[in-house]
């Protein structure tokens, strides 16, 4: 029992993202534990899961989705927007957002591999995760607050 905590106790010190087995209760142990990845963590931002795959994005804009039952990687790319990550990737209307620190904001299509569907540079540092309500998307730049909605023509500062 001993060895065995101290095993689990060692597994989990090591920097890295973790899947607990959702019948898990009290104490997480070894034969908890999913899976584990160590590459790709971000610091700050929060993983999100879009259907059966964890997507997650970490300084330097590597973006890392990975399976959520097994924790095999998919794809692990550049996104081509550098600089620091604050804002936690969100998932809406079928796609990811990330937002870097430097102002530049990717739409990502899910699947087998990168596919960015947008990509615009704000010009302006961005430190807050997106929020969505009333039918908006409500985006913090360290200057303005931008609504954009489905039906707006362009957006509102």
């Amino acid at each position: 029992m001993v060895e065995a905590q101290q095993q689990t106790a060692k597994a989990l010190k090591e920097h890295g993202m973790i899947a607990i087995s959702p019948g898990a209760q009290g104490n997480a142990t070894l034969t908890n534990i999913l899976w584990k990845e160590v590459r790709g963590v971000p610091e700050v931002p929060s993983p999100v899961l879009l259907g059966d795959t964890v997507y997650m994005v970490r300084n330097g804009g590597t973006l890392t989705a990975m399976k959520r039952d097994s924790g095999n990687v998919v794809f692990r790319s550049r996104i081509n927007a550098d600089g620091p990550y604050y804002s936690s990737l969100v998932a809406a209307g079928g796609m990811l957002l990330a937002c870097s620190g430097e102002g530049k904001v990717t739409v990502i299509r899910p699947g087998s591999a990168l596919d960015i569907a947008y990509q615009a540079d704000f010009d302006e540092q961005i430190f807050a995760t997106p929020a969505f309500a009333g039918g908006l998307m409500y985006l913090r730049t360290d200057h303005h607050l931008y609504a954009f909605g489905a039906n707006n023509q362009g957006s509102r500062k």
